[in-house]
């Protein structure tokens, strides 16, 4: 920016102007970086379909520059596994270098293999919105099955005359 400064001032004869360009340069802080949150990896245990696995803990961490803000924690399907709390919830603020948790079951449905679906924690940046996201999967056991064993005990037949029909016998089933 440039500008002149124009001082007036009496040298005891005469009224005289003196005249000085002025220019600057206008320097500020440094703008804040945004904020970064990143999920780090979970692994789920094999679980049985049918049942629930424990509880599996993802920490989120602010590795940018200024507070995020958790908008939002969803699951893409939300068919096999489940958010069951953590630190990480609407409105909590992530400083910088700081971290938040969510935690999550794994209760798989359907055929025995691999389940995957998709962690999504939203968040304000500083500037706009903005979403983290983590690949989970787990691993569905097949149910196992339990066979009954059926014994029969010992049976005697009392003595019978070829042809004819023996009296009942009772026979015991174990």
């Amino acid at each position: 920016k440039t500008d002149t400064l124009n001082v007036s001032y009496n040298d005891g004869w005469v009224t005289r102007v003196a005249t000085q360009g002025l220019s600057a340069t206008a320097t500020g802080g440094q703008q804040a970086q945004p904020a970064v949150l990143s999920i780090g990896a979970v692994s789920f245990p094999a679980t049985t379909i049918g049942s629930t696995s424990s509880v599996v803990t993802a920490t989120v961490t602010n590795t940018g520059g200024s507070a995020g803000v958790i908008s939002s924690r969803t699951l893409t399907t939300g068919t096999n596994f489940a958010i069951t709390g953590g630190t990480c919830t609407t409105s909590s603020s992530v400083a910088v270098s700081g971290t938040c948790t969510v935690t999550m079951t794994f209760s798989p449905t359907g055929e025995a293999g691999t389940k995957n679906d998709t962690l999504n924690v939203g968040y304000n940046d500083g500037t706009a919105a903005q979403t983290a996201t983590l690949a989970i999967s787990g691993t569905a056991n097949a149910q196992q099955s339990t066979a009954a064993v059926l014994a029969i005990g010992s049976v005697s037949f009392p003595s019978t005359v070829v042809g004819n029909t023996s009296a009942p016998v009772t026979a015991t089933v174990t």
